[in-house]
């Protein structure tokens, strides 16, 4: 076992080429709820062709922020948490915060 820097080992490259591509970023994607807004970065060729999209918002943290918010809509944080309605049972919520935690 070696100690000190980190061991890094040589990739052979193929081959690399310099191309001209289009940068676009689009102002605003996600609904602000369970998806938050975002920045894209989108990545085309001159004929028009989507190459390649930069999100910086991965599956995981949409999870992580669409949990979040069910919580604390849950807890009465984010907006006030609705009454009971007259004849509903004990757990009427439930649906409701499957819904926002987009659990189905």
């Amino acid at each position: 076992m070696r100690s000190g820097g980190p061991i890094i080992e040589r990739i052979n490259m193929g081959s690399a080429r310099v191309l001209e591509i289009i940068e676009t970023t689009l102002e605003l994607r996600g609904d602000g709820i369970g998806n938050p807004f975002r920045i894209i970065t989108q990545y085309w060729d001159k004929e028009g062709n989507l190459l390649a999209e930069k999100d910086p918002c991965s599956d995981q943290e949409r999870t992580i922020s669409k949990l979040q918010n069910a919580i604390l809509w849950a807890l009465g944080e984010k907006e006030s948490f609705p009454d009971r309605p007259s004849g509903a049972g004990s757990y009427w919520w439930r649906k409701e915060l499957r819904r926002r935690a987009g659990i189905y």
